[in-house]
């Protein structure tokens, strides 16, 4: 890293220089792009908000100023004086300042941030590269005094923007194998040679030299192929990690020392932690959402992916005002925060807070009034410092954990060289992940291989399989030591047989049974289980022809009609589960109660989203307080009356000291109190897309 990580460390949801606690929770503000005399009066406006962290891009054309030359101190226009700017919040002492001046920062930008001549190459072009360091080096200059680590206010420089697709492919595709960047140059780093890859895949007949390979831009059409296809997606990771690390180098070498980050249009795509996280302290995400299913998938999603696989969950654009026509009013505003907190973000960067060209209606207007939603901004922020947020975000109460697996996600792209990821198709990990989302079973991702979540059989004694039939052997090693070591998979439709590149894995041969055939079904179906049944709604079902041999009591096979549609296998201390029809809301709870799970709580009501963190912890509470947060949300477009029932033995609250206390509940976005006797049984009132946040404590 770039940064001194023993004075410098973001953890539990914020960033630390050594005893100073600084939110990620920002909003953004381009000083460049309103008139310098009512700076004063936006910044107020935004301190005013409750806002402590902020945020500005630095466009490289707009300062250029000839060749070579570059004016950040406003001598040729008093709104390029980003000195002035910088000065201007060490003076206030108001806010800390993240700092994004790319090349890239797009921002409706002309050329997206480079000059114009800079803009006709592709990002590792030498050309580009040589212009790009020419101006980091002038910006350092100015931007050095004013880091944390020298007494300004700069916490983060991040390195560029947006970087997904590869631009100008045209350029890129072709690159001979003597360019570091090129396709051919990644084919040799990873295989030695172009007929060692051609062998990979498929193609000794029509690869005769390096002037042949090529990248799959398309849908593979076989299994030799795929693999092609899955190290295309590869090389657009690769090639953006041989750029930013550049980029990297240019800003360490002219002496920024507080930590890089690297913002994408919405993750998992094109940023793998495994290229990144040498160098790289922190990635966000786009979240600009606005359908109502798409906002909430992909909210969760991010927030739920980005826990997983790194220090802290903050989206580095939080959609705020109108672009592109849709009005950010107060409702939905708030709306979004609701979920936002729900899912566990420790942070946004509302994007914009302050008006300017090409995005109207924001809280705060160009010249510093409070505008459209300013006071709901006004609340989401204030709401936050007060419970100190960030730190309810370890105490969430999920004990069960989905499986997502990069190359599985990449086999579901619908183009490798494409960073959309959206949730839409219901491939077997969307649909699971959509239905544990709408049914409020609280879970977490495994992300295998990283340092941040790992197995733990008594964190998260459950584990779900929702992907394909190919895995890594290290890590299906570790899915069956999980099982034998006590803990349940539920592998739905498939589990792994092969490794990516087709090598035959046998660690499940002798263990699990593999379907004999497959069958639509079109609706409900009664499925048994032992002396149990349940009926479900499922299109396809998989048939298991179960023999003496495969040792799987006859009480634990589930059955349609003649056919074994799943079973449950004892392995070693723990379970292998093998779902063959649907996993979805009709049955979901039936499985994990019939495999001794316990909710901690439940909603009555459909399309009411919810979660809770309890705060029952001897080293967090003070004075033996019980601190407990309940998200309500109603997704549906009438208002609804809905229960929300607590498992107090789950969430580990006594029930005889339950009935002793009287408890305080917060209506912390309407500002109401109430005085109750018990927390078992909540009955809450809600409008349509709105929602309330409960914060109970013991009075």
């Amino acid at each position: 890293m770039n940064f001194d990580t023993n004075l410098i460390k973001i953890q539990n949801g914020y960033y630390y220089y050594g005893n100073i606690k600084i939110p990620l929770l920002s909003g953004e503000f381009h000083f460049w792009r309103n008139n310098k005399k009512y700076w004063p009066r936006i910044l107020d406006a935004i301190k005013d908000l409750g806002f402590k962290h902020i945020t500005t891009y630095v466009e490289w054309d707009f300062h250029k100023n000839g060749i070579d030359m570059f004016d950040f101190c406003g001598k040729t226009n008093q709104q390029t004086d980003l000195e002035g700017y910088l000065n201007l919040l060490e003076k206030r002492r108001d806010f800390w300042l993240s700092i994004r001046p790319g090349p890239y920062i797009y921002a409706e930008t002309e050329f997206g941030g480079p000059t114009e001549e800079a803009a006709k190459y592709h990002r590792n072009h030498p050309r580009f590269l040589e212009m790009a360091e020419n101006y980091i080096k002038n910006l350092c200059k100015v931007l050095k005094p004013h880091l944390i680590t020298n007494g300004g206010v700069i916490i983060f420089c991040q390195l560029d923007n947006e970087v997904s697709m590869i631009k100008h492919q045209d350029q890129v595709l072709n690159l001979p194998l003597e360019d570091p960047c090129s396709f051919r140059a990644f084919i040799k780093e990873k295989y030695g040679g172009w007929e060692e890859a051609s062998k990979i895949y498929g193609l000794e007949n029509d690869w005769q030299g390096w002037d042949d390979v090529y990248p799959l831009t398309a849908i593979s059409l076989n299994e030799k192929e795929f693999l092609l296809y899955i190290d295309t997606a590869k090389y657009l990771e690769w090639y953006n990690m041989k750029y930013f690390k550049k980029i990297a180098e240019f800003y360490e070498k002219n002496g920024i020392d507080v930590p890089f980050y690297i913002n994408s249009t919405g993750p998992p795509f094109p940023h793998d932690p495994e290229l990144l996280d040498d160098f790289i302290a922190l990635r966000t995400a786009d979240i600009y959402y606005l359908k109502k299913d798409k906002l909430i998938n992909m909210l969760a999603f991010n927030a739920k992916l980005l826990n997983s696989n790194s220090p802290a969950v903050v989206a580095g654009e939080f959609r705020c005002g109108t672009f592109s026509g849709f009005q950010m009013g107060s409702d939905f505003c708030k709306y979004q925060a609701l979920l936002w907190m729900a899912y566990g973000f420790h942070g946004v960067n509302y994007f914009m807070l302050v008006e300017r060209h090409r995005w109207a209606e924001t809280p705060i207007d160009a010249v510093g009034r409070p505008y459209i939603a300013y006071d709901t901004i006004k609340k989401i922020v204030h709401t936050y410092n007060k419970i100190d947020f960030p730190r309810f975000i370890n105490y969430d109460l999920a004990d069960i954990q989905l499986i997502w697996y990069r190359p599985h996600a990449f086999a579901d792209k619908q183009s490798p060289l494409e960073p959309g990821y959206e949730l839409e198709e219901d491939y077997n990990f969307n649909y699971v992940f959509k239905n544990l989302l709408r049914e409020n079973i609280p879970f977490k991702f495994w992300y295998p291989g990283s340092k941040y979540i790992s197995l733990d059989v008594k964190k998260y004694p459950i584990l779900i399989y929702a992907g394909h039939n190919f895995f890594e052997q290290k890590y299906a090693k570790e899915l069956l030591n999980f099982i034998e070591g006590g803990g349940t998979v539920i592998f739905y439709n498939n589990f792994p047989i092969k490794e990516i590149d087709e090598t035959h894995l046998d660690l499940f041969d002798n263990i699990l049974v593999k379907p004999t055939g497959a069958y639509k079904i079109n609706g409900y179906c009664g499925i048994n289980i032992g002396n149990t049944s349940f009926c479900t709604q499922t299109n396809l079902i998989l048939d298991y022809k179960i023999i003496k041999e495969h040792e799987i009591d006859s009480k634990n096979i589930f059955k349609y009609k003649h056919m074994n549609v799943g079973y449950i296998k004892q392995i070693g201390k723990g379970r292998a589960v093998v779902i063959g029809f649907d996993l979805n809301k009709s049955n979901l709870r039936f499985i994990l109660n019939n495999l001794g799970w316990k909710s901690p709580f439940q909603v009555d009501k459909d399309g009411v989203l919810s979660n809770i963190y309890v705060i029952n912890d001897e080293k967090e509470k003070k004075n033996d307080k019980i601190e407990i947060l309940v998200f309500l949300i109603n997704t549906n477009d009438y208002p609804v009356d809905c229960t929300i029932s607590l498992n107090l033995n789950k969430i580990k609250i006594d029930l005889l000291r339950e009935k002793e206390e009287n408890w305080l509940i917060e209506d912390l976005f309407n500002d109401q109190k109430n005085e109750i006797s018990s927390i078992s049984r909540l009955i809450e009132n809600l409008d349509s897309l709105n929602g309330k946040i409960l914060y109970i404590h013991k009075k």
